[in-house]
């Protein structure tokens, strides 16, 4: 069975991010190989995975933590759970913060905050 998985843009505001990404990919791609190489579609998508698959995998984790979620062959609804329990936490902390509060603990994590 094939799968799809779709980025909720509205939600996550990946879509202009990952269309960027893949554009410079396909660039990159595009220097070094002529579209008729067999090996062409073989190492664009390869690379986009390697630089997109974070995309996915918060997606993903974030769906794992409803219980309605019927997870991948080889994966259970634990799947992410690290994750889900630290965006939690960050929601009540944030929730609490002033912007310029989370301005400065964005600068301290390297995370965007704000």
């Amino acid at each position: 069975m094939e799968m799809q998985l779709t980025y909720e843009p509205y939600v996550f505001s990946e879509g202009v991010g990952k269309s960027a990404v893949g554009a410079i990919t396909l660039d990159s791609v595009l220097r070094e190989r002529l579209p008729t190489d067999p090996k062409f579609s073989q190492t664009f998508f390869t690379r986009l995975a390697n630089r997109t698959s974070s995309l996915w995998d918060v997606s993903k984790w974030l769906d794992y933590g409803r219980k309605s979620t019927v997870p991948c062959k080889n994966e259970s609804l634990a799947q992410g759970a690290e994750f889900r329990w630290f965006n939690q936490k960050m929601d009540i902390v944030m929730a609490r913060v002033s912007l310029r509060q989370a301005c400065e603990l964005s600068k301290l994590t390297g995370l965007l905050f704000v």
